[in-house]
């Protein structure tokens, strides 16, 4: 649910910045530009960093609720995984163009995937009902990093 959360945190951030007059003669680019931002920031930086806090920190407890073993090393590499993309994500406020464009292939192909493996891997399969709405968010907000990469880079 928090990721849910700033998903809304993020276009909420996005839209109090292109209120009037600070979005006068705005251009198109320039709001996608604003709501990746704020997206890249949120949704890749800030909750990949809790991902690698609950994947190190509480990795049994979070193996547990996604139907998985506990006590195994793939925890802390979902959360190294995790720590990149959370880096990725905050230094998006200092570096942009190509370096946007990685850090939304690198997290999109990783949220993508873990949902595949999710609602494919048969050890999931108890969970997936109480997992819908994260897994959910995982396709919305993927595809839309991609659709709003895609719109920008257009121009």
């Amino acid at each position: 649910m928090p990721f849910v959360l700033l998903l809304l945190l993020a276009w909420i951030s996005a839209a109090i910045r292109l209120v009037p007059p600070a979005s006068e003669g705005l251009t198109l680019h320039r709001t996608v530009e604003i709501v990746l931002s704020h997206m890249l920031v949120l949704n890749a930086g800030v909750g990949s960093l809790l991902l690698f806090i609950g994947h190190l920190v509480r990795a049994d407890e979070v193996a547990r609720s996604l139907g998985w073993p506990t006590g195994t090393g793939f925890q802390k590499e979902v959360a190294f995984a995790s720590l990149g993309l959370g880096i990725l994500g905050v230094l998006s406020i200092w570096f942009r163009n190509d370096f946007w464009t990685a850090t939304v292939v690198a997290f999109a192909v990783f949220y993508l995937g873990a949902t595949w493996v999710h609602f494919t891997d048969p050890a999931s399969r108890d969970t997936r009902s109480r997992l819908s709405v994260f897994l959910y968010s995982n396709i919305v907000t993927a595809l839309l990093f991609l659709g709003l990469l895609a719109i920008h880079k257009l121009r």
